[in-house]
């Protein structure tokens, strides 16, 4: 057994113990729930019959919470987990699981026939793909072409009709793989699985990881946890390392002379800078007034192509009764057009509904983790 299978069977042990110990102590259902999403992001990308059997879980969704909570004993559905891997660890202890082999439990469908791509993965929250942006045209200017790059937030480079097979053969075909972290990131059950399966590649992979602002050693969990060295955008040295670690994964990446190159992290530095600045101006949510009724300004507008639908997607995000916490854009619904709205103009309303969404087409990009918000018929431009 290699290194790999005994710190996967490691973090095994350490989460079974954890589970048994708060099934045995746990003063409320919020602290098992609060686990169980813990272990279900961490793990979802490895088991290929994760979740089956389980109340609440949806193939190729995951669990809705809500459905668990209110209806279901959330003490069994932890034991459930907990016994799963608890099964998966007697199962690689036994059998010498390692990142060459094929069968199940690999997380790979045959990983021995995986051919590697002179290729770039960058894995990343959707509400960090302003940041993704301009690292991606940092990288373009510094010799990488743009088919050696997957970065699902970009037209082009978007996942398709199969998300789960198409992000996991990207990450397990690329020579270098990068993650951007933030806090929004580690509360995600997508990117943590991706996390994972670059976590497992790490061998056959380069790794880099970015690290925004809010996290530092103290604050990595999971896969991509202190283990790794972080590197920030705002740093120079930094920057030269990332493209240095590039050009020793990648083959076909243009040269470009020094004197490019340092203007090259220059721009990137000062547009990092830029863009985290614009952020703290717009970081609190959007509370309502006295009579419930929220201001918003209207930032994008979308029409449905195949109903008379059209929303208006709001600058910041509501401060609602429900768990937001997952929510990356916010989108009022205007159903059969009844508003003519303009980007740019600032509404006021008050919130008759909401839904969560975790995936949708928006046109010809992909649109993750929007919450659709039916607003009372008496919203008015102001």
């Amino acid at each position: 057994m290699n290194n790999l299978s005994n710190g996967f069977l490691g973090m095994l042990a350490e989460d079974i113990k954890k589970a048994e110990s708060l099934l045995e102590n746990a003063k409320s259902d919020e602290e098992l729930t609060d686990l169980h999403r813990e272990l279900d992001a961490k793990y979802q990308a490895c088991f290929d019959n994760w979740g089956d059997g389980m109340y609440g879980y949806i193939p190729n969704v995951g669990f809705h919470y809500e459905m668990i909570s209110e209806k279901h004993n959330i003490s069994m559905m932890l034991g459930k987990m907990k016994a799963l891997l608890a099964q998966r660890a007697t199962f690689t202890k036994n059998s010498g699981i390692d990142s060459n082999s094929s069968g199940s439990d690999s997380i790979y469908t045959n990983a021995s026939e995986i051919v590697k791509k002179d290729s770039i993965f960058i894995s990343h929250r959707s509400t960090d793909k302003d940041i993704v942006k301009i690292l991606y045209t940092f990288l373009r200017l510094c010799g990488v072409s743009a088919d050696q790059v997957f970065i699902s937030s970009l037209p082009g480079n978007d996942i398709k009709e199969n998300i789960p097979v198409e992000v996991k053969t990207a990450i397990e075909t690329s020579c270098v793989q990068i993650a951007l972290l933030s806090k929004e990131y580690y509360e995600s059950a997508y990117c943590l699985n991706e996390a994972g399966i670059m976590w497992y590649r790490a061998s056959d992979a380069k790794t880099v990881v970015i690290a925004m602002p809010d996290i530092d050693e103290g604050g990595m969990l999971g896969f991509l946890n202190s283990d790794y060295k972080i590197k920030r955008l705002d740093q120079r040295d930094d920057l030269f390392t990332i493209i240095d670690i590039i050009k020793t994964g990648c083959k076909n990446i243009s040269e470009v002379n020094s004197t490019t190159l340092n203007k090259n992290v220059e721009q990137l530095i000062t547009e990092y800078k830029a863009l985290l600045e614009n952020r703290e101006k717009t970081i609190a949510p959007i509370t309502p007034d006295r009579h419930g009724c929220y201001t918003v300004k209207i930032e994008d507008i979308f029409d449905d192509p195949e109903k008379p639908h059209r929303f208006y997607l709001i600058k910041g995000f509501l401060k609602l009764d429900e768990d937001t916490s997952y929510d990356e854009s916010h989108w009022i619904c205007d159903w059969n057009k009844k508003n003519s709205f303009k980007k740019g103009d600032t509404v006021v309303f008050q919130v008759k509904d909401t839904t969560f969404e975790k995936f949708i087409m928006h046109g010809n990009e992909p649109l993750y983790n929007f919450r659709n918000i039916t607003p009372e018929r008496d919203i008015r431009k102001i």
